[in-house]
């Protein structure tokens, strides 16, 4: 995970970021650390982000996104 989060920062500085790790587990082995905040994300947060993913691309399949401008509007 170290090695990821210094590529993610080397490649993309002034990103932010939310670095996340998908584990079973409820606690870290007690040499384990991590350089940058790392949260854990386990099944049942990942069933709900799996959810919210499908229902997100299910809801665009009803648009024809070649008609989409890719311009902002403000409001």
């Amino acid at each position: 995970m170290n090695n990821s989060c210094g590529w993610f920062n080397e490649n993309y500085p002034n990103a932010q970021v939310l670095n996340i790790m998908i584990v079973p587990t409820h606690n870290l082995a007690n040499g384990a650390a991590f350089n940058e905040e790392v949260r854990i994300m386990r099944e049942v947060e990942l069933k709900k982000l799996v959810k919210a993913t499908r229902a997100f691309f299910n809801d665009l399949k009803n648009y024809d996104l070649k008609s989409i401008a890719d311009t902002l509007y403000s409001a």
